[in-house]
């Protein structure tokens, strides 16, 4: 995702991250709406890298699963919480 300041890119934030469900039914649930999932976090992560993102300071990655959970529990409440397993900020 690009990490926008003023009218440049002037990074990239590379997250990978895992969806806990609340329960078994939900997560079978989930492989089918992974389309759409993947659109909420793509739009999440898009707005987290231009707001709070910078290829300079640490990504504060308590807040980006925040936001990435409020997302996705959007398009799919079972959801439980999502799991940043690996998050990188750099410059482009």
């Amino acid at each position: 995702m690009p990490i926008v300041e003023g009218a440049r890119a002037d990074g990239t934030l590379r997250i990978k991250l895992v969806l806990e469900a609340r329960d078994a039914p939900t997560a079978e649930k989930l492989t089918s709406t992974l389309p759409l999932l993947r659109a909420a976090a793509l739009a999440a992560g898009i707005e987290f890298a231009r707001l709070y993102a910078s290829p300079m300071m640490p990504v504060d990655v308590a807040r980006l699963s925040a936001d990435l959970t409020a997302a996705l529990r959007r398009q799919e409440p079972g959801i439980a919480r999502v799991l940043i397993v690996e998050v990188a900020a750099a410059r482009a």
